[in-house]
């Protein structure tokens, strides 16, 4: 497969064959050889519409998505905010835990001394 990637016009077959090696991920490599392949041979034919005839309706589609996508944003944004508290409290937690078994050990040491120094 790496010897013909290197070549130019057939390195698109490397993800055809990698795709015989990984049933599982196959669709992924078939789509990447193909999107390779069109890439290589059709670049100059892709014409691109004019920013006019794409503006108007996606300026209609914001109006009529507007105020759903602003709450889906919002639902987003308290969701991750939420999680990230939750992420920061389970640290915290953790970190508290750890300093507090330190100091029992601790104490645990100074006890211990302080009865090997009154044996002494």
């Amino acid at each position: 497969m790496s010897v013909i990637s290197c070549i130019p016009s057939l390195n698109w077959l490397a993800w055809v064959f990698a795709a015989f090696d990984d049933e599982e991920r196959a669709p992924i490599y078939y789509t990447t050889a193909l999107v390779e392949r069109v890439a290589q041979t059709e670049p100059e034919t892709l014409q691109l519409p004019s920013p006019d005839i794409i503006r108007k309706p996606l300026e209609k589609a914001s109006t009529l998505l507007g105020n759903t996508s602003r709450a889906y944003e919002e639902v987003i944004e308290e969701s991750v905010e939420s999680s990230r508290k939750q992420k920061s409290q389970s640290e915290t937690d953790a970190l508290e835990n750890m300093r507090q078994k330190e100091l029992k050990e601790w104490d645990a040491k100074l006890k211990q001394r302080q009865k090997d120094a009154e044996k002494l």
